[in-house]
């Protein structure tokens, strides 16, 4: 789609999960959760993904290498990761899914 981008928000620690992995980078069935989200959106036919990384970020930059990284220096939650990705936006002008990166069982149909 090419009037379509994603943000992928990517950047939490995942401090639940008791572990110094970010939480995106959790395996399921062998490969990090994140890389399900991508091949969806891939899937769906969005050509431009940007993810909004934080803590870890030199681990999910190597998982998520398909996809534009940005990094939110100080995690304030979702909003500022969003606002964080102005610079790499642009002058863009479309319509922008903002997607979790810790939601594996996304479809592309979805």
């Amino acid at each position: 789609m090419k009037n379509m981008k994603a943000l992928i928000l990517a950047a939490g620690r995942g401090t639940r999960m008791k572990s110094q992995l970010p939480k995106v980078m959790h395996e399921i069935l062998g490969r990090p959760m994140i890389l399900y989200v991508i091949e969806s959106l891939q899937a769906a036919g969005i050509e431009e993904i940007i993810t909004i990384a934080g803590y870890g970020s030199d681990l999910l930059r190597q998982a998520a290498r398909p996809t534009q990284i940005v990094v939110q220096d100080e995690l304030l939650g979702s909003a500022d990761a969003v606002s964080t990705a102005k610079k790499a936006l642009g002058k863009f002008s479309g319509d922008l899914l903002i997607i979790c990166g810790d939601t594996p069982l996304i479809r592309y149909q979805t």
